[in-house]
């Protein structure tokens, strides 16, 4: 059934989709989520606001596809972590505290309705924080090793887990909470804790993993590492699942880099969808995004993007949404997708990967102004 399917995909439905601009010459993007309804939320940064320190000069953003506007007219200081739930929205912002101060690593976690009002909800807590919401519950990791477990109205908080290592990453599912913890540089592993409160490893030495999820109960995560191919050293992403009690690698692609081989396939931002992932090849003049089949390596072309370098891309079951910049400033495109395949998952809810506040720190300052 699934290769019937994949072959629909590239004879009858997979001609290359045209997209639809919702956001052009804005400001910096640096996150966006896909309600349930396709109404999609981001956080953009009024780059007019000039300070060579922390200051509040980002939005909370909203779009139905046609019309963009504030969710609210208050700006904060670097929000993180954007999250949703029934009709509220979930974030991290640097605190008040860190006003005037570039090294200030303190974040609160903001509680704000979708018509624009809002509440703190939990103050004090160590940068950089990750936050995963299962069974009306926030989980939230510190980077200094804690992990909590925090109601939706911040009443209750209750501490989990307490190590020694930097944590960078958290996702939950029944009864299980899991997190990436970097040991040192390059070694890292995934550790589960369940409501028993019984510690389970379930991997270990990884080189950089990142971006853990949770799929239809399957536990998803990535691991960058470089190694040789032909003689020259590449850097490659290898997506792995954990269902079963057993680790499982699923995919393996070549990154886009310098030291990227010519001519060969290599790839920048990417979204897992289902048994799928969306790639995208920056390997010619304009970049291309793939469709590739994770059971079988299958590709299939989507679209080509011309006037923009594509940097994140997010989706729900029927639309892929690509985030970019050019010399006019940040760019959302909006394509919907040809065919919905009955394998794809339905609960993809996507939050951009994040490695650590000093790699956010970098790209806020990085991305022109």
């Amino acid at each position: 059934m699934k290769i019937f399917l994949l072959f629909l995909l590239s004879v009858i439905f997979f001609p290359v989709a045209y997209g639809e601009k919702i956001v052009e010459e804005g400001g910096i993007i640096s996150d966006l989520i896909v309600s349930d309804n396709s109404e999609i939320f981001f956080f953009e940064l009024d780059d007019t606001i000039k300070s060579p320190t922390w200051i509040h000069d980002t939005y909370i953003m909203t779009s139905d596809g046609y019309d963009t506007h504030k969710v609210s007219d208050v700006l904060f200081i670097f929000p993180t972590e954007l999250n949703e739930f029934e009709d509220h929205l979930y974030f991290a912002v640097l605190s008040d505290q860190c006003l005037e101060d570039i090294i200030c690593d303190y974040q609160e976690i903001i509680k704000m309705s979708k018509d624009g009002s809002f509440e703190t909800i939990s103050t004090n807590l160590k940068s950089a924080i990750h936050i995963f919401i299962e069974n009306k519950n926030l989980f939230v990791s510190e980077s200094n090793g804690n992990i909590w477990r925090i109601a939706l109205d911040g009443h209750e908080k209750e501490l989990l887990y307490h190590g020694e290592n930097i944590i960078m990453d958290i996702a939950a599912s029944k009864n299980m909470v899991y997190w990436i913890e970097e040991i040192e540089d390059m070694d890292s592993r995934i550790l589960g804790i369940s409501n028993e409160k019984e510690l389970e490893i379930i991997d270990e030495d990884l080189s950089i993993p990142y971006d853990l999820r949770v799929e239809d109960n399957i536990l998803h995560w990535n691991d960058i590492s470089i190694k040789g191919k032909q003689g020259k050293l590449g850097e490659f992403t290898t997506i792995k699942t954990f269902e079963d009690n057993s680790v499982r690698t699923i995919l393996e692609f070549e990154n886009t880099s310098p030291i990227a081989l010519k001519n060969i396939s290599s790839y920048g931002p990417y979204r897992t969808f289902g048994d799928y992932v969306f790639v995208v090849n920056n390997t010619q003049n304009d970049s291309i995004i793939h469709l590739l089949g994770m059971e079988d390596n299958t590709k299939y072309d989507v679209t080509t993007i011309i006037d923009y370098d594509v940097k994140f891309l997010r989706n729900d079951v029927s639309n892929l949404y690509v985030i970019g910049i050019n010399d006019d400033g940040f760019v959302i495109e909006h394509f919907s997708l040809p065919v919905s395949v009955p394998e794809f998952s339905s609960s993809v809810l996507l939050v951009m990967p994040i490695i650590g506040l000093s790699l956010i720190v970098f790209l806020r300052k990085s991305f022109p102004n």
